[in-house]
């Protein structure tokens, strides 16, 4: 469909963009250059052992890069990759300040951060803020904050009050079912989010349940006054 689209704009100059990674990350990375948004610093919360960051900067380059994962095993392979890269990075977990909270890491791809141990797979673990860290890394903006973080994200994004207001693009892994308080099922991530002055841009790495329902996804939110919300039509103006 697409093809007869763009066969049909052609003579006015105009086409749409539909591929086969139109819902991958390296989809959305394209995307986000072709917009031109000013970054600076990028944020990397739930960076276990740097892939992401590592892919970020195979397609955006230039940017300083400081991770934050919470997973003491992470550190071997984030240390020399910061090194190498010129990089920094934090082993704690984040969230809404600096102290001492809950950790549950017998999940090897996941975790999860509570204020009380719920049970004795809960270990206590250092906390830092991302207001905190910018702050002690004078880490300039503007900023993109990633948050891989299972279910805390408010938390965390509280304890960066400061840092989103220079904060021009944030990346969270949202979800589609509800689950426990701090997580937020995606509608209302998204009405936390605008009520803070973002609104989403685009999402990818949908991820569907055995029985075929949305699990998750990858929600990108951009400033509201980001020049992208400007046009409320699907096809550019006349040329």
């Amino acid at each position: 469909m697409s093809n007869i689209i763009n066969k049909a704009l052609a003579p006015v100059g105009l086409e749409i963009h539909r591929t086969t990674q139109q819902s991958t990350y390296v989809g959305m990375l394209e995307r986000l250059k072709r917009r031109g948004t000013k970054i600076t610093t990028v944020i990397d919360v739930g960076a276990s052992d740097g892939r992401w960051s590592v892919q970020f900067a195979s397609r955006q380059a230039g940017h300083r890069h400081h991770l934050i994962e919470a997973r003491q095993a992470w550190e071997k392979d984030l240390r020399p990759l910061c090194a190498k890269r010129q990089w920094s990075y934090q082993i704690k977990a984040c969230g809404s300040a600096p102290g001492r909270l809950w950790f549950n890491s017998t999940d090897p791809l996941g975790g999860h951060l509570h204020p009380t141990q719920l049970t004795p797979k809960y270990s206590p673990i250092e906390v830092t803020s991302i207001d905190s860290e910018v702050e002690r890394l004078q880490l300039p903006g503007p900023y993109l904050i990633k948050l891989d973080t299972h279910g805390v994200e408010v938390p965390i994004l509280e304890g960066a009050l400061k840092t989103l207001q220079d904060t021009t693009i944030l990346i969270i892994e949202c979800y589609n079912f509800s689950t426990p308080l701090p997580c937020l099922s995606f509608w209302a991530m998204c009405s936390w989010m605008e009520s803070r002055g973002y609104r989403p841009v685009d999402m990818f790495d949908e991820l569907y349940r055995d029985d075929g329902a949305l699990w998750q996804m990858d929600i990108v939110f951009e400033r509201m006054d980001s020049p992208v919300f400007e046009r409320a039509t699907w096809l550019p103006p006349s040329r």
